[in-house]
């Protein structure tokens, strides 16, 4: 009989603490939630940018009560889109007094008027603003969580053929920028050998007809590379951005003959988006001998280096010092900077089926 009040208190625990989190879950949810109003009577922004897969919800303003409207919706996937900066409200006329607002809000022409007399309604408190502000609003447009799209919505007063088209897309989650940079690369793990061909010397010190493959006495600890690389800079990096990195140079080892490739993966840090490293593994070409020889071989006739010796790609590891520059440092041509200062767009075919459908008053 003990143990009966022991499984109740569990149990009501346990219930308490699941309500509380299934509360905190709706709560979470009800306020992941972005408005965007449109007002009609202003110029309306063409691009708003919401959080990456978020629900949004889209109120339209100053429809005309009298009129007629239909809406067409468009979705896409989005690629790099430049931030459209919302269009200043223009600002309103004097204060008139509420008698025979209401008649001149009922027979307003455009939403530019009807926004203007809508102001001077609220600012005078009369008594109708509230109906003509109900008349004059959309229902709630709400549109599913964005994933990496653009959603296009498009007004129509069926009236006057006005559009209004405007642009939801989620925002930019960051940019890929150029760096340039001087790379040393430690020989590691593969390391370069140049072997000869040493003739062999009789007990008297005369030279023999045979020869003896032989390592050479000294071999380069590292090499040098001029590289180009990628860094991806993110929304939220501050002073300092980490990212990996992968890049392409091109060797300056006295060992390799002619142009060495090289290829860079690592980890790169940018201060200040304009300076830092980059560290990780770099395939490269390094000297070895060719694999129908082996050290200390005997030949009976005399080799060169090129006879012995071939390019293998080998994996080391790298440290370069990165800098981004406006231009390539190595062109000679110079390119215009850019005055506007946003990311290149652009979109491709949406595989959705545009809705059209009439406002509800």
């Amino acid at each position: 009989m003990k143990r009966i009040p022991t499984k109740i208190l569990t149990i009501l625990i346990v219930l308490i603490a699941g309500n509380a989190y299934a509360q905190r879950g709706t709560k979470a949810s009800i306020s992941y939630v972005d408005t965007i109003y449109l007002d009609l009577a202003t110029n309306i922004s063409p691009t708003y940018q919401v959080p990456n897969k978020k629900p949004v919800v889209i109120v339209i303003h100053n429809l005309l009560p009298s009129g007629h409207y239909t809406i067409n919706q468009t979705r896409s996937l989005k690629l790099s889109g430049p931030i459209a900066l919302p269009a200043a409200v223009a600002a309103t006329s004097g204060i008139d007094p509420c008698t025979g607002l209401e008649q001149a809000l009922h027979d307003a022409k455009t939403e530019a008027e009807f926004g203007q007399l809508m102001t001077i309604c609220r600012t005078n408190g009369c008594d109708f603003y509230e109906k003509y502000l109900t008349a004059s609003t959309s229902d709630p447009i709400t549109v599913s969580k964005l994933n990496n799209e653009v959603f296009t919505l498009t007004i129509t007063n069926l009236d006057t053929k006005r559009d209004w088209t405007v642009n939801i897309q989620t925002e930019e989650r960051g940019q890929f920028v150029t760096v340039y940079g001087f790379t040393y690369i430690p020989f590691v793990f593969g390391k370069p050998h140049t072997y000869y061909a040493q003739q062999n010397l009789d007990s008297k010190g005369a030279p023999l007809g045979t020869y003896t493959v032989t390592p050479g006495s000294s071999e380069a600890v590292a090499e040098y590379a001029p590289t180009v690389a990628f860094h991806y800079i993110t929304k939220s990096s501050g002073t300092l951005s980490s990212s990996f990195t992968a890049g392409l140079g091109v060797s300056l080892s006295s060992n390799a003959t002619g142009i060495s490739p090289v290829v860079l993966a690592g980890y790169s840090l940018l201060y200040n988006q304009n300076i830092g490293i980059n560290f990780g593994v770099a395939a490269h070409q390094v000297t070895n001998l060719k694999g129908e020889f082996t050290n200390g071989q005997l030949l009976y006739s005399g080799l060169q280096a090129n006879d012995l010796n071939e390019q293998v790609t080998r994996f080391n590891p790298f440290v370069s010092i990165i800098f981004r520059f406006g231009s390539n440092p190595f062109s000679a041509k110079k390119l215009p900077a850019t005055s506007s200062g946003v990311i290149s767009t652009g979109t491709i075919s949406s595989t959705t089926t545009p809705g059209t459908g009439a406002l509800k008053k």
